[in-house]
């Protein structure tokens, strides 16, 4: 039977489903297995991705074929479905002189919205570079960045200052807040800038500072500035909190309740929450735990049923 050559649609299509044509018998019309490739490849011009195409190209005449195509369908969406915060391939190289140092060495996870996730490694293994190049504070020397289906690497400056004052609200482990400004008037600070934030007396009150309000930083307590700085990311209204050793200058008790304020942040608001630590003892509480060392991914584990932060010891 004469036939002309497949298209590298058809190929493509075939590769999908698993079918090699060279496995059809003489008497098996190709066209039992494409409804028409001239179609399937109009199809094509007219779908500009995976996911479309591999849908729309499921025209089978076979009803089990149909069937078979459209759980291995399923299964590749499911497989590709990206997550709130996406990080493919991403590197970070420093040059000194003729020395280079690649804080990261191609990073790859996602994350999903809502998540409270701890990002936990030693001293050095890039942590914080992974935070700066989520918040917009840095530049991945390569790879992509995808922030609630927008690819935040390809920003120019500009889009980059606006995704950082919108879409992100960050907590420092030195709190940095505006000394001559009261807890008050440093959350509103950052409302001034946003485009949709919360009211500035109830977030205040949320972190229990209702009292505290018109104070300074200089007469409240590390565990009080900590909540301020808190308040001030949460007034943003981001789409994700980042949160740089937030315990790190805290004494046990107050680290203890300020992770709780976070974690119950991340379920009340649906807020995507993500805390860099080298304290492997949080690991426990978290909805997801990615593990850093020397620049790679050693490991991403999720925890079922995340322990109470009450009864983490540490």
């Amino acid at each position: 039977m004469d036939e002309s050559p497949r298209s590298p649609v058809e190929n493509a299509f075939l590769a999908h489903i698993m079918v090699d044509k060279s496995t059809l018998t003489e008497d098996t019309d190709f066209e039992r297995t494409l409804v028409d490739h001239r179609s399937v490849e109009n199809i094509h011009r007219r779908t500009s991705d995976t996911k479309n195409f591999s849908e729309s190209a499921c025209l089978l005449r076979n009803v089990e074929e149909q069937e078979v195509c459209k759980m291995m369908n399923n299964e590749m969406m499911h497989a590709q479905a990206p997550g709130f915060i996406e990080l493919r391939d991403v590197r970070k190289t420093y040059t000194m002189g003729e020395t280079e140092i690649h804080a990261l060495d191609g990073i790859n996870f996602s994350i999903d919205q809502g998540e409270f996730v701890i990002v936990v490694g030693a001293s050095g293994a890039g942590k914080s570079t992974i935070l700066n190049i989520l918040g917009g504070m840095d530049k991945a020397t390569s790879g992509q960045m995808f922030v609630d289906g927008k690819e935040v690497s390809t920003y120019t400056p500009k889009q980059m200052t606006l995704y950082r004052r919108y879409d992100v609200g960050f907590v420092f482990q030195s709190y940095n807040l505006v000394q001559n400004l009261t807890a008050r008037e440093n959350v509103e600070l950052a409302v001034q800038v946003s485009k949709n934030p919360l009211d500035v007396d109830q977030t205040i009150d949320a972190v229990g500072l209702r009292e505290r309000k018109n104070n300074f930083p200089s007469q409240l307590s590390g565990g009080e500035q900590q909540r301020v700085a808190i308040a001030r990311a949460l007034a943003k209204n981001p789409k994700m909190l980042l949160c740089d050793e937030p315990t790190g200058a805290l004494d046990y008790q107050t680290g203890k309740a300020i992770l709780q304020l976070l974690q119950d942040t991340a379920r009340s608001h649906n807020m995507t929450v993500i805390i860099v630590t080298h304290n492997a003892a949080l690991t426990s509480i978290g909805d997801k735990v990615i593990r850093v060392k020397s620049g790679k991914i050693e490991s991403i584990s999720r925890n079922e049923h995340p322990m109470d932060i009450a009864d983490v010891e540490w």
